[in-house]
């Protein structure tokens, strides 16, 4: 199936009450990518404006453990960002399939830390922190 134009649908990753999240193909280069898109029925001007902002503080905070925003496309229609993807899943994946040891989980605790520290640091809040937002990879560690 293909997602606005220019991306080839694979996985429904994520689904709240106002963006969804797909895992896609970007059609001109064949390149894996996740893709948050801003549910239609969400594009109230408080929303455009917090996705608009979220794509800002992605764009000019370098965060080491943040998935990297390579393009954001906004349309009358389309509202979404494209990031990097990694071959994460989220943690709440990880923990149904109950694929990590213990010292992975105490592991991961601390980046998760680190991670949050970096991002309070730029004065910066996430409002939504819970497994499902939170990707990983077990095989890179990122």
């Amino acid at each position: 199936m293909i997602l606005f134009r220019n991306f080839k649908f694979i996985a429904l990753l994520h689904e709240n009450d106002t963006t969804i999240v797909y895992r896609a193909l970007r059609i001109k280069d064949k390149a894996l990518v996740i893709l948050k898109v801003l549910k239609p029925e969400s594009r109230d001007e408080s929303s455009v404006a917090s996705f608009a902002n979220e794509a800002y503080i992605l764009s000019t905070m370098r965060f080491t453990k943040a998935p990297k925003l390579l393009d954001v496309i906004i349309s009358a229609t389309e509202y979404l960002h494209v990031f990097e993807d990694s071959g994460s899943s989220s943690l709440n994946h990880m923990m149904a399939q109950a694929k990590m040891t213990l010292i992975e989980r105490l592991d991961l605790a601390l980046e998760l830390i680190y991670a949050l520290h970096q991002i309070h640091s730029k004065g910066v809040l996430h409002c939504d922190i819970n497994p499902q937002n939170i990707i990983y990879n077990q095989d890179t560690k990122n």
